[in-house]
């Protein structure tokens, strides 16, 4: 039988979170277990030892000459900070170099940990070529076996880039995914999920734009108007719900298209006649442009939506007026009136299609139908009491200092 190497440490003092004791069977007290769980209870108490697992490998083979290696234990330790590895090994009463900082360069304690625990059963992508252990064999101060099934459920980074790539998770989810696992983790694949779902993106769109082709079919643009709090976002939402559709709602900042990825009903919300420059705004509604682009700070985004919403608290006609529009006499409000496909006018009680007409030398509304508005906030005031005030930031003092407090204790 040939000894294990084992790797060793730095002599520079190291610290880390997480570390793997490695060490043969015939070299520790004649009760193992014994030994290495009264051991592990003594760092929690002084060093914060949070989780720890440990299992005998006493069927690992030499990858040079398939020879199986003398038995030996894994004790892999998770603490709440880095700490000492040559106090530790101290309380082990081992050499230093029995102990492997697992925390490598770029890697987070929580992936570190999850990595060297699942080491103990040869569950990690490069030891599945190794004998499999039994996690029912497994010591540990915590369900191991559902950690496995945990850690099984949890995506790789490669998992998240496919799936970002074919579309079936977006920029911002990989984003949260891979903060999850750290944040290196994240910096270090940023550049590749905004690669990814651009990609994609550019994907979806020739194929929407082959489709939208071939269908001759324009895209429809409502222009919703009416006072705030009339329902008309609600209204476009509801339209996509109902439809089984998906959407996207412009922010309220500079940046208003930041974020789209080509969803079948696109929102334009609180719209505003110094947000986009004339020319833009033609651009985006007229119905049969469809190879075009929204403009964004960091990725100018392929349009592939196929209805617009426009909201707004100015009708087509007041919003043209209102415009700094150099030459009326060119650019003029005819061009806009016919690209709309709809303009609805929103109140508390109803909701009217109108349509933008000219007569007597001036632009007006002509109603042609309408029905009751159920989306509209009916008589609802968003208004506090200075009692009301003062309450509300007790009580949300109170769940600050119970949440830090919590944390503190953990």
């Amino acid at each position: 039988m040939m000894a294990k190497k084992t790797e060793t440490i730095s002599k520079s003092k190291p610290r880390s979170a997480v570390l793997m004791l490695v060490q043969q069977v015939q070299l520790l007290p004649n009760n193992p277990k014994h030994f290495l769980k009264s051991k592990c209870e003594i760092l929690k108490r002084r060093y914060g030892l949070k989780k720890y697992a440990f299992i005998l490998h006493d069927q690992d083979k030499s990858s040079k000459n398939n020879d199986l290696v003398v038995p030996h234990y894994h004790l892999v330790m998770q603490f709440d900070h880095r700490v000492d590895v040559a106090a530790v090994a101290k309380i082990f009463e081992q050499g230093i170099e029995h102990f492997e900082v697992m925390t490598k360069r770029g890697t987070s304690t929580k992936t570190a940990a999850k990595n060297s625990f699942a080491y103990l059963v040869h569950a990690t992508d490069n030891s599945r070529d190794k004998v499999p252990y039994d996690p029912q064999k497994v010591t540990a101060n915590f369900n191991f076996r559902k950690f496995l099934a945990d850690s099984e459920s949890e995506l790789s980074t490669a998992d998240i880039l496919d799936g970002v790539a074919e579309g079936n998770i977006t920029k911002d989810q990989a984003f949260d995914m891979l903060r999850a696992q750290g944040a290196r983790i994240l910096v270090h694949n940023k550049k590749s999920v905004e690669t990814m779902a651009e990609e994609y993106q550019r994907k979806h769109h020739l194929e929407w734009l082959k489709k939208r082709n071939e269908e001759g079919k324009g895209i429809p643009a409502v222009w919703c108007f009416g006072q705030g709090g009339t329902g008309k976002t609600s209204y476009a939402k509801h339209f996509a719900e109902e439809h089984g559709l998906s959407y996207f709602v412009t922010s309220g900042s500079n940046d208003p298209f930041q974020g789209y990825q080509g969803e079948e009903v696109l929102i334009i919300d609180e719209l505003r006649p110094d947000v986009l420059p004339y020319s833009d705004l033609l651009q985006l509604l007229d119905p049969f442009n469809f190879e075009k682009r929204l403009k964004a700070r960091y990725f100018n985004p392929f349009f592939s939506s196929n209805f617009i919403f426009v909201c707004t608290v100015m009708g087509p006609i007041e919003f043209y007026n209102s415009m700094a529009i150099a030459h009326k006499n060119i650019d003029t409000f005819e061009q806009l009136r016919r690209r709309l496909a709809m303009v609805l006018l929103f109140d508390h009680h109803k909701i009217a299609q109108v349509i933008p007409d000219f007569r007597n030398g001036q632009w007006y509304y002509a109603p042609t139908d309408y029905k009751a508005n159920p989306f509209a906030n009916q008589g609802h005031v968003n208004l506090l009491s200075m009692g009301m005030l003062d309450e509300l930031g007790k009580e949300q003092g109170t769940l600050l200092k119970d949440d830090k407090g919590s944390k503190n204790t953990k």
